[in-house]
């Protein structure tokens, strides 16, 4: 069978199919979105154009606006009181400093819902000092929270950080009073130290009966060497002439020690730097203060001459509608 003739494959054509798919819709009109730019940056203009007429019309309106709000920022610096920050350094010698951290956020929790009045009691002053109190915390030397530390030593420091309202010195120094009493006079603490004290001076006591003793001992031995006319060199097997001094200056270590518990360490926490101020306000905070209010006070003063000036355009009345010249007529 002879091959029929070559009839080639027809092939589509793709550049009219695909102008076919295009619809009008899915094409950008770069015309309709040049003329809402065009739109928007023209009423962007007009809107700068009216501000800045409303600010030119009402100027002596803004600048005594303007005027009366540094007036009365400066009214608001000197009637507002000043925030500070002052911290006294501490030594322990009892309980731990977690419970000491515990005890200052109690104190902390008083001042933030507590009355004056309960404050004061606690702390053993007047109302008017207790009211200049904002805030204490508790801080180890490092400057942090005295909450996390689990140590169990004694006789080590901490700080003891408080906000208050005004810097004055009797008021720190009232404070400092205050905050030792709370912490040192607290019913567990106060018995803890005064049976310590009566424990201290009865062993004090003992300490000097058994030096008295002592003196007694080592000057009767003395007199038996002298009259039992013994060689210095030779002494009784029993005794040592060296274990008189050996003992003496033991107890008079340990009545040095009793006797700085007494008097030193009586009390269970001791101030060792009295309150210091660490923050006050800055200098430059008066005029901050009079420029914020004065800029504030004019920008109230342009928002209502825009509304005073829109609500005049708007509720001006629309011109009366002129009469066709044969109806004149």
């Amino acid at each position: 069978m002879l091959p029929g003739p070559y009839i080639p494959e027809l092939q589509p054509d793709n550049h009219k199919m695909t102008q076919k798919n295009i619809h009008p819709e899915d094409q950008v009109d770069l015309t309709g979105l040049r003329a809402i730019i065009y739109e928007l940056l023209r009423l962007f203009f007009r809107g700068l154009a009216f501000i800045g007429f409303c600010v030119r019309k009402y100027k002596y309106f803004i600048t005594l606006t303007f005027v009366l709000g540094m007036a009365f920022g400066y009214v608001y610096y000197s009637m507002k009181p000043s925030h500070y920050k002052a911290a006294m350094i501490v030594q322990f010698n009892k309980l731990t400093k977690k419970t000491y951290s515990e005890m200052v956020d109690q104190l902390n929790h008083l001042i933030a819902s507590a009355p004056a009045g309960r404050l004061s009691r606690e702390l053993q002053v007047s109302q008017r000092v207790a009211g200049k109190m904002q805030s204490v915390t508790a801080l180890d030397m490092d400057d942090h929270s005295l909450s996390s530390d689990t140590s169990t030593k004694v006789d080590q420091p901490f700080k003891i950080v408080v906000g208050i309202r005004d810097d004055f010195d009797f008021v720190l120094d009232t404070l400092s009073t205050g905050i030792l009493n709370y912490l040192n006079y607290s019913p567990y603490l106060a018995r803890l130290t005064e049976e310590e004290q009566k424990a201290n001076q009865i062993k004090l006591a003992v300490i000097d009966n058994d030096l008295a003793k002592l003196d007694t001992l080592k000057s009767e031995y003395n007199r038996f060497l002298v009259t039992a006319k013994i060689s210095s060199t030779v002494y009784s097997n029993a005794i040592n002439p060296a274990d008189f001094y050996a003992q003496g200056l033991k107890l008079l270590a340990e009545r040095d020690l009793t006797i700085r518990t007494l008097n030193v360490d009586r009390l269970p926490v001791a101030v060792v730097d009295g309150f210091k101020l660490i923050e006050s306000p800055g200098p430059t905070s008066i005029p901050r203060i009079i420029v914020f209010f004065g800029f504030g006070m004019a920008f109230l003063a342009c928002l209502i001459a825009i509304f005073l000036e829109t609500n005049k355009r708007i509720m001006k009345p629309a011109p009366a509608p002129s009469l066709p010249a044969q109806v004149q007529k």
